[in-house]
């Protein structure tokens, strides 16, 4: 189990890096580009609603104990 939470971890970490990456080239292209940018913003949001599948199969694992 400590793997899994090692790659848990190291994919949040990411997941911060490199939202706010794509948040700063956003902020920089929307004084040339502001449509581009916004497609930026959509795709940092779309990033953190990503359902994680390790929690569905949790959710779906207890369900089913019930």
């Amino acid at each position: 189990m400590a793997g899994i939470q090692n790659w848990r971890d190291l994919w949040q970490r990411q997941e911060r890096e490199i939202s706010l990456v794509i948040y700063l080239i956003a902020i920089f292209i929307a004084l040339f580009e502001p449509m581009i940018s916004c497609a930026l913003y959509a795709t940092v949001a779309l990033i953190w609603f990503m359902p994680d599948h390790r929690i569905e199969k949790a959710m779906h694992n207890e369900l089913e104990e019930e």
